[in-house]
C-alpha cells in the first residue's frame, strides 16, 4: 500500500471542521470552533487519492510547538503505521 502525505499550513479551523467532519475526533465536532484557534495545520494521508488519515494540529504562535487536536486513520488501513508516520 502506497501512502502519500500532504501537509497544509494555516488552514482556517472552521473550514477543517466543516470539510473533514467525518475524519475528526468525535469530541472535536462537539466543540464550538470559536473556542479553538483560528488557524491550524493539517496532514493528510492519501491512498490512491482517497483520504485515509488526517492529523490536525493547533499551532503555538510563540514557539515552534503544536498540540495535536485530532488524529484519525480509516479503519480499513489501521495498523499500517499511518498515524505513526
Amino acid at each position: 500500500m502506497k501512502i502519500n502525505y500532504q501537509y497544509r499550513s494555516n488552514i482556517e479551523t472552521k473550514q477543517v471542521l466543516k470539510q473533514f467532519k467525518s475524519f475528526l475526533f468525535p469530541d472535536l465536532n462537539k466543540k464550538n470552533a470559536n473556542r479553538l484557534s483560528k488557524n491550524c495545520d493539517i496532514a493528510l494521508a492519501l491512498n490512491q487519492n482517497k483520504l485515509v488519515g488526517l492529523l490536525v494540529v493547533k499551532k503555538n504562535v510563540k514557539s515552534s510547538n503544536g498540540e495535536v487536536i485530532s488524529l484519525f486513520v480509516a479503519p480499513s488501513v489501521r495498523k499500517n503505521r499511518i498515524g505513526t508516520n
